[in-house]
């Protein structure tokens, strides 16, 4: 599953997951577009702690991996 899709089977908006994940509508723009293929770790888990879900169910395991770091 994709950002988007998570995103739409929740049925909130862009506008809407920016605001519960305290990030730029911009930003989850860019991820859904592509034009940001390689988000911050802090980025990544704001969202998907906003969305419910793991991060590794919404983006690659190559970002999901700054966990670690």
């Amino acid at each position: 599953m994709n950002l988007r899709t998570a995103r739409r089977l929740k049925d909130i908006t862009q506008a809407q997951l920016a605001e519960r994940a305290g990030v730029d509508q911009t930003t989850i723009s860019d991820i859904e577009c592509g034009r940001n293929r390689n988000p911050s770790w802090q980025t990544v888990k704001l969202i998907a702690d906003a969305l419910g879900v793991q991060p590794e169910e919404i983006f690659p395991v190559s970002a999901s991996k700054g966990a670690e770091a």
